[in-house]
């Protein structure tokens, strides 16, 4: 019966792999690490506590305060903010800097984007 060479030979690194060491001890596995990687733009949540414009803190056609407000930056970069009524759908954006409230004629023509009716 012919035995093949390479099953006879126990080197040390096959043996280390197999039992942890030559000296039977295990070898502390080694951990990888992720890189954390910084988005560009701090994100934000719906959730946020932000400060509200004024003017919204109630809705101006049905007067509850259920209200989502977004912060976004539209076409011509006026900074601007979202305010939908969570009871009866009213829509209106607010200028940050002034609290002016636009219509979605306004935001549309300020977009550059033609009114859809």
């Amino acid at each position: 019966m012919a035995t093949n060479e390479r099953d006879m030979i126990d080197t040390s690194a096959d043996a280390a792999a197999v039992d942890g060491g030559p000296d039977g001890a295990t070898a502390p596995k080694r951990r990888r690490r992720r890189a954390v990687v910084e988005p560009d733009v701090e994100l934000g949540s719906l959730s946020q506590n932000l400060p509200v414009p004024r003017g919204t803190k109630v809705c101006r056609a049905c007067g509850t305060e259920t209200l989502t407000r977004v912060p976004m930056k539209i076409g011509d970069g006026t900074e601007v903010t979202f305010v939908s009524c969570q009871d009866c759908e009213e829509r209106v954006w607010v200028t940050v800097e002034s609290g002016e409230f636009l219509e979605l004629a306004d935001i549309l023509a300020r977009s550059g984007k033609a009114d859809p009716k």
